[in-house]
Parts: C-alpha cells; sequence; structure tokens
C-alpha cells in the first residue's frame, strides 16, 4: 500500500469534498434522466438497482468490520496478519457475489413480475436493468472491500480517489448515455463500468497485502471477523427495512411511475450525509484506536462532533424550509408538489440519524455493537406498526416515509445518548450543541419567510438552498467554536498535512 496517511482532519476534509463531488454530480444527473427516460423508466432504474442491493446483506457485516480489523492489524505492525484480514475479505466477497449474481440473472423476470403488476409494458425492460445492475453490484461490492481496507490503515486519500473516480464514471456515464437517448438499459451499463474502474484503482492501491505478502492462512482471521461482524449486520438488517424495502414497498404498491417523487426527495435529504459520512469512515478506524487513549481520543471527538452537529444542522434546516421551491426549480413543479412531504419528513430523519450515526461509529470502535444492533432493532419496533397502523388510512408512500423517519429518529437519539453513557462525558455537552442550533432555525425560518415572495428566478431559487447552508454553518461555527479554536482548525484543514505522529512509514502496509 501506499505510505502518506491521513490524520482524523485530514481525511474527514478528504471524504467531505467526494461527498460534495457526489452531490454536485446528482444535481446535475437526475433531472437529466428524469427528463430524458422519463419518471416510469427513471422509476424502474431506481428499483432496479434498489433490488441488487439487497445483495450487500451477504456479507454479514464485513463492510465496517474490515476496515477495523486492518486499522488493528496496521497499528500492531502485522503483516502476515493484515495481509490475512484484506484476502479473508476479499476471498469471501468474491464468494457471496457470485452466488447473488447466479441467483439473480435466472429469476430477474419473476421479480419483474412481481414488482411491476399490472404494468407489463415494463417487465422487459426490468428484467434487462436487474440483470446488469447485478453484474455491477458484483464490481462495486468487491471495490467497497478494498476501499474499507485502505480505510482502516488510514489511507483515506487512495480510498478517496477510488471512489471519486467510480462514481464519476458511473454518475456521469449513465447521465450521458441516458441524455443521448440510449435508454435506461444502456443507462445501466455504462453505470457498471464505473464500478469496474473504482475496482481496478482499488485492488492496484492494495497490491501488497493482496498480491505481494506472504501466504497466510486466512480461514482463523474470517471466522474472527465472521464472530465480530454479526452484529454490525444484525444492525444492517434493520437498515434494510428503511433503506431498500421501503422503496420495493412503494415501487409495488404506488407504482414505478410515481416512485421518483419517493426517490428523488429521499436521495436529496440523504445529502445530509455529506458531512457525518466522511466524518463517520474517519472516526470509525480511529475510534478502534482511540478506545486505548481515551482522555486523548474524547477531546478529538468532541472537536469533531461539535462540527459534525453544525454543519449537518445547517444542510437540514436550509432543507427544510427551502427544499420545496428548490425541487420546483430542479426537476419542475409536479416534483415539488408530490415531494415536498417527502423531502421535510426525510430530512428531519436524515438529520438525528446522521448525527447519531456519528456517535453510533465511536460505540462501535469501542467493542459494543451488539449495543447499536438493540438500538436499531428497538426503533425498528416501533416504525413497523407505526407503518402497518397507516397504511390505509394515508396510502403506501406516505405511511412508509413516516415509518422510515421515526426509525431514523429513534436510532440516532439512542446512539446519541448510549455513547454519552458509555463515554461518560457532561450531559451538558448535548446543550452546548443544541443553542447554536436552535438560534441557527430561527435564522432559517425567518430568511425563508423574507425570500418566499422575492425570489422567482429558477437558478436563483436553487442557489438560496446552498447559499442559506453555507450561511447558517458560518453562524453555527462561529457560535460553537473559540476564535483561537477556529484559527487552528482551519490552519489545519488548509495545510492537511501529516502530523508527525500520524504519519508513518510502513512496508508492511
Amino acid at each position: 500500500m501506499l505510505t502518506r496517511r491521513q490524520s482524523l482532519l485530514g481525511s474527514s476534509a478528504l471524504s467531505a469534498i467526494s461527498a460534495l463531488w457526489g452531490a454536485l454530480l446528482g444535481l446535475v444527473a437526475v433531472p437529466v434522466m428524469i427528463q430524458s427516460l422519463g419518471f416510469a423508466a427513471y422509476g424502474i432504474y431506481g428499483l432496479a438497482f434498489t433490488i441488487v442491493g439487497f445483495g450487500s446483506y451477504l456479507d454479514f457485516g464485513l463492510g465496517w468490520t474490515t476496515s477495523r480489523f486492518v486499522a488493528e492489524a496496521d497499528v500492531r505492525r502485522d503483516a502476515a496478519l493484515l495481509s490475512a484480514t484484506v484476502r479473508a475479505a476479499l476471498l469471501y466477497q468474491v464468494a457471496v457475489g457470485l452466488l447473488f449474481v447466479a441467483v439473480v440473472m435466472p429469476s430477474a423476470d419473476g421479480i419483474a413480475r412481481f414488482l411491476l403488476p399490472s404494468q407489463e409494458q415494463y417487465e422487459a425492460t426490468m428484467t434487462a436493468v436487474i440483470r446488469v445492475a447485478a453484474f455491477s453490484f458484483l464490481l462495486s461490492s468487491l471495490a467497497g472491500v478494498l476501499i474499507s481496507a485502505l480505510r482502516g490503515t488510514r489511507h483515506f486519500a487512495m480510498a478517496t480517489a477510488a471512489s471519486v473516480t467510480g462514481l464519476t464514471l458511473s454518475v456521469g456515464g449513465a447521465t450521458t448515455v441516458a441524455g443521448l437517448g440510449y435508454g435506461v438499459v444502456s443507462a445501466a451499463f455504462a453505470q457498471s463500468t464505473g464500478a469496474g474502474v473504482a475496482l481496478a484503482v482499488a485492488l492496484w492501491a492494495c497490491r501488497e497485502p493482496v498480491f505481494r505478502s506472504r501466504r497466510v492462512s486466512v480461514r482463523p482471521q474470517l471466522r474472527a471477523m465472521l464472530s465480530f461482524s454479526i452484529w454490525n449486520y444484525l444492525n444492517g438488517l434493520g437498515q434494510l427495512l428503511s433503506s431498500e424495502v421501503d422503496k420495493v414497498v412503494v415501487g409495488r404498491f404506488a407504482s414505478a411511475a410515481y416512485l421518483p417523487f419517493y426517490l428523488v426527495p429521499y436521495g436529496l435529504s440523504q445529502r445530509l450525509n455529506a458531512v457525518t459520512g466522511p466524518a463517520l469512515t474517519a472516526i470509525y478506524p480511529i475510534a478502534t484506536v482511540g478506545q486505548y487513549e481515551r482522555t486523548k481520543f474524547l477531546a478529538q471527538y468532541f472537536s469533531a462532533a461539535r462540527a459534525v452537529h453544525v454543519l449537518t444542522a445547517s444542510g437540514a434546516l436550509a432543507m427544510f424550509f427551502w427544499g420545496p421551491r428548490f425541487l420546483a426549480a430542479w426537476i419542475g413543479p409536479e416534483m415539488a408538489e408530490h415531494g415536498a412531504f417527502f423531502l421535510r419528513v426525510f430530512t428531519v430523519g436524515f438529520w438525528v440519524l446522521s448525527v447519531g450515526s456519528f456517535d453510533g461509529g465511536c460505540i462501535e470502535g469501542w467493542n459494543h455493537p451488539r449495543a447499536t444492533a438493540a438500538i436499531v432493532f428497538i426503533s425498528l419496533a416501533a416504525a413497523v406498526p407505526l407503518a402497518l397502523v397507516l397504511f390505509p388510512i394515508i396510502g403506501a408512500a406516505h405511511a412508509v416515509a413516516l415509518a422510515v423517519a421515526t426509525w431514523q429518529v429513534s436510532t440516532g437519539l439512542g446512539q446519541i445518548l448510549y455513547w454519552q453513557r458509555l463515554a461518560r462525558y457532561p450531559i451538558a455537552q448535548l446543550r452546548r450543541f443544541a443553542l447554536p442550533i436552535a438560534e441557527m432555525a430561527l435564522i432559517a425560518l425567518g430568511a425563508s419567510l423574507v425570500m418566499e415572495d422575492l425570489v422567482r428566478a429558477r437558478l436563483a431559487s436553487m442557489a438560496i438552498l446552498p447559499a442559506m447552508a453555507l450561511v447558517l454553518a458560518a453562524y453555527g461555527v462561529m457560535r460553537s467554536f473559540p476564535v483561537d479554536e477556529r484559527r487552528a482548525l482551519l490552519k489545519r484543514l488548509i495545510s492537511r498535512v501529516d502530523f508527525k505522529n500520524a504519519a508513518t512509514t510502513t512496508s508492511s502496509a
């Protein structure tokens, strides 16, 4: 592997740039694909990739577990253990990926008939897209294992390069092909090429432990990883109902043509992970090591957590108050009319879940995966009955959305409170997060009311959302961080240089 490693701040900045780039790609891609393919074909496209997403749950939680075990082997400078960990995860993913493809390929037509009752005109297209998406899943899942290994050894720059390259080619290729009028099946083929390139880049970066290290038995390490990852897997099964099953239910009971009104707001609100997602991928391996240096790690945690809370809240508040206007300008008035409810509901859900997941990464890094799994299932026990009760009253899509948001809020709050108890930090720290966010909410509400009648132009309506988020973020940072700390963080962020204690050179990696 490469020798340059990133600190927590530097790695978070790299991942945030990656997430921002993904958001910008989506901003361009979604309206082009909807306009080129139509609502029904775009719904088929999203539904097919959702179906193959179920295959990711065959890994028994090895995704995050790979990062954790690689981090432990790396900090111990054990080249043989590091190689065994990477190879075990990769071989296991090859096996389950090929098994999933072997099952999906012949059953794709049956899946299409089940998902699209009374929509025979779309069955052949759906069948073809599912088969292409299954192949794309195999490539992306293998790339994901290797990218997790890079993150575990704190080679975040190379991990970011692999993921960004794959994402750009996938989204850009699919959008270009759809825009040229080649149809939804060709767009799915184009997306799979990006996954293949990401795999090639990640495999090159991990060539040392995969190919060149001395041969070691992977079976004992795989058993150890699976015994730990089962709790991550149970956590993932709970998330399955809110990230995959919900779309299948909406697509089947509300039609493929209606699904984009659910998918687009869901995807837009999910961009709130642009801050928390990168911070989570950075904090997880660092928390694993930090459990042995508790005081030092908690100092890092509080600095990062304040930024996560404030920056996530800035995006969420801007999206909640101005999001419907953004949808109308971005996609069209029909999307705003049907999607505003989903956007606001998911914004609240992803907001709380995002900041809670940051604490959840710390919980698992400190060897308490059972706790996060229990929180997920307790929250699920509250959400599923709610969906069943509301289903006949307000319809499938709205009932599912409220249930998903209930699960997200319950899970996020549960992780925040459990981490506070585990880390034993003063509860007053949470109040320090809450006050600036309350002030930001009042600012966002006032700004939205003032600009609602003043702004009419389409581009201006779109620009207000990120502008409002940036203003709120600046205010929140000034309220949450003293001047000296702001200057120190800014200096570190700009330099993005590894500190001597964080930068190491190992031939074993």
